[in-house]
């Protein structure tokens, strides 16, 4: 992608305190902040804001905003004693319809919302009012699907990424999201705002810093723990969405403008500077290269997707498990006469899994050692957890392997015991 044509990649918070009349310390900081990013994008040269807020969720597929031109007054479902909140945008429908168009291209269903009335979330609504109020600049506003994945994130993001590229104007990129999300649920003074609770302090500063450190991948792996810690706002994967946006340019750093609390929750407002042209390097494979193996080195998918698919510096692999190559079965496993399944052996089955993952990454030129996350399945956690644990052990160590998560599963969709989902790092 050209560079140039995105102007600068911010995120903000979008709760509605920040509209309120009368401001906290903390909030007043948060709008100061805001007014930098404002000023910035105002004095930059786009013509474009393009939108993607945690608080436009969607269920089924992603929707766009397709209106021309959008206006009216909303009260937030959650904070309603905060009064009415006014928006004005307008939209630029040839951008809309190349993100709808890109979107749908990449296997997602997606549709352009064009009818008075439908409503605008709060989030955008905050983003908005506070950067461009007057509608100077027009918008794009893109939905987040609740059920998407952090894979799945990056993919629409990439997707919209190439939407930016065909339109060809020059867009600032604006994610609307939370950090922790743990609220205060009793009255207080707003002077008093705080971060709910230490855990959540550490886990949004730990995300902040690596940010500053342009180390969005690792940001991007630890989204799952990070929504189980501190209830991070929808699993942070609006951040993930950002991911993709910035996949041809890896991302130099991020400034932190500002971070305060806003009723117990953790709110950022940072700015994302892409890395200089001069510092990409080389990498193995196109970027958003898809990989399906012909099958005489690792088993042939069971279903429509491939093998792995690359997405900026990160790769994605679909579920791995112990099927051997050239259709020749599951690897420990024993059948009785009538082909019923009597036993197997998980020690094989998760050295099988590993030695399928590790053709699919060489064919990136990468190892083992490339991995940043992985997640387990497994369908008999009591019995073979402990074996499993074992064998881990032999490829990975504490110190240097991975992050990882262990679930258990009624069944995965052949006789297997275990499967392994991994992400990996392209350095």
């Amino acid at each position: 992608m050209s560079k140039q044509l995105i102007t600068a990649l911010y995120m903000v918070p979008g709760l509605p305190h920040l509209l309120a009349a009368e401001q906290s310390p903390q909030g007043e900081e948060l709008r100061q902040a805001y007014g930098r990013v404002g000023k910035e994008i105002a004095a930059s040269e786009a013509e474009v804001i393009l939108y993607f807020s945690s608080q436009w969720f969607s269920v089924l597929g992603t929707m766009v905003q397709g209106r021309r031109e959008i206006s009216g007054k909303q009260v937030d479902g959650n904070w309603h004693h905060l009064g009415t909140l006014p928006y004005h945008f307008i939209i630029d429908t040839s951008l809309a319809e190349l993100c709808c168009q890109e979107i749908s291209a990449s296997g997602v269903p997606a549709k352009l919302i064009d009818y008075q009335g439908f409503p605008v979330d709060t989030g955008c609504i905050v983003a908005q009012t506070l950067l461009n109020p007057d509608a100077r600049l027009a918008s794009a506003i893109v939905s987040f699907n609740i059920y998407s994945n952090e894979a799945a994130m990056v993919a629409l993001g990439e997707a919209c990424r190439q939407a930016v590229e065909q339109h060809g104007k020059k867009v600032a990129v604006v994610v609307v999201s939370g950090l922790s999300q743990h609220f205060f649920t009793e009255p207080m003074d707003p002077r008093a705002d705080a971060i709910y609770s230490a855990g959540d302090d550490q886990w949004n500063r730990r995300i902040l810093d690596l940010m500053e450190q342009g180390k969005l991948d690792e940001v991007v792996a630890l989204c799952p723990e990070f929504a189980q810690e501190a209830a991070a706002d929808l699993g942070f994967k609006a951040i993930c969405w950002l991911r993709g946006m910035c996949a041809a340019n890896p991302l130099a750093s991020a400034a932190v403008y500002s971070y305060q609390a806003i009723w117990g929750t953790g709110a950022g407002v940072c700015k994302f500077t892409l890395a200089p042209e001069a510092q990409l390097l080389a990498k193995p494979r196109e970027l958003g290269a898809i990989v399906v193996l012909d099958g005489t080195k690792a088993p042939a998918p069971v279903g429509a997707y491939p093998h792995a698919r690359r997405v900026g510096n990160q790769l994605f692999l679909s579920g791995i498990g112990p099927r051997l190559p050239e259709g020749r079965g599951i690897a420990g496993v024993e059948w009785d006469e009538e082909g019923k399944l009597v036993a197997y052996d998980i020690s094989l089955q998760v050295r099988q899994v590993f030695a399928n993952i590790a053709a699919i990454l060489e064919e990136f030129s990468l190892g083992l050692d490339a991995i940043v996350d992985v997640q387990v399945f497994l369908t008999a956690m009591k019995n073979d957890f402990a074996d499993f644990n074992r064998v881990y052990a032999e490829y990975f160590d504490l110190q240097t392997g991975p992050t990882r998560t262990t679930v258990e599963v009624g069944a995965l969709p052949t006789p297997i015991a275990v499967e392994f989902k991994v992400i990996a790092e392209i350095r």
